[in-house]
């Protein structure tokens, strides 16, 4: 059997195996009122034949209190289990009301998010956009980018802060957070402290065993792919 045959509402991703019991990760429905979904775990110790869920204690309160907020997504991206314990990774990214948040005149305008805030593009000459919320899948405009109007069209950017919405809200539409849970008995799930020291691009870790312990394959800002590798997916 599947294991989003068994509880019916979990979306599960990928299988894998420890000691006899095998592992699926992926999104329930929400149990709290500022998130979209929960980050679920899928445990079967008979072959797969039937399955327990397990809501994890995926705590967004702080992001979803941050000012600009709607709610909270959450994306569960990849697992890896080892002789160390299971090892689970997830993306939080705000969700925005960019409209909204513009001065009532360009709220119809066409507009694209970047690092600084939000371009704005108003006149006859100017494409549309039907967007209101943006979240992970931001279209956003490259650093250095020609933003020179074109006839008849008028580009502004709000800067995040002139719309109400805070610098880390922004940051987590641009670049999702990165959320780890991690087991060393495969039963009690612990979130741990995201790494340093490798820049925003971990958030696109892709994670897997590596002897006894853990590997991750990551995109670096440079465009590089480097493997990481640890110990008790604590310390990289």
């Amino acid at each position: 059997a599947r294991p989003d045959e068994h509880g019916g509402d979990t979306v599960a991703h990928g299988l894998a195996e420890r000691d006899g019991t095998f592992f699926t990760y992926g999104t329930s429905p929400a149990t709290a009122a500022e998130r979209r979904s929960d980050l679920s775990i899928g445990t079967s110790t008979d072959g797969g034949l039937t399955w327990q869920q397990s809501v994890l204690p995926l705590d967004t309160t702080d992001l979803a209190q941050e000012p600009g907020v709607q709610s909270v997504g959450v994306t569960a991206t990849s697992m890896a289990t080892s002789a160390a314990g299971v090892l689970l990774s997830a993306q939080v990214n705000a969700n925005v009301d960019i409209a909204a948040a513009l001065p009532p005149e360009y709220r119809n305008a066409a507009w694209n998010v970047t690092e600084q805030g939000v371009q704005v593009e108003a006149g006859a000459g100017c494409a549309s956009t039907m967007t209101t919320v943006v979240g992970r899948v931001a279209p956003t405009v490259a650093e250095g980018a020609d933003t020179t109007s074109v006839t008849g069209c008028d580009v502004q950017v709000f800067g995040w802060s002139e719309l109400g919405i805070s610098e880390r809200a922004a940051a987590a539409v641009m670049h999702p957070e990165l959320i780890l849970f991690v087991s060393t008995d495969g039963t009690t799930f612990e979130q741990i402290e995201a790494p340093t020291g490798f820049d925003v691009f971990w958030t696109n870790a892709r994670l897997t065993s590596f002897g006894d312990g853990f590997a991750a394959l990551v995109n670096d800002s440079n465009g590089i792919i480097r493997l990481l590798s640890s110990p008790d997916g604590r310390s990289w």
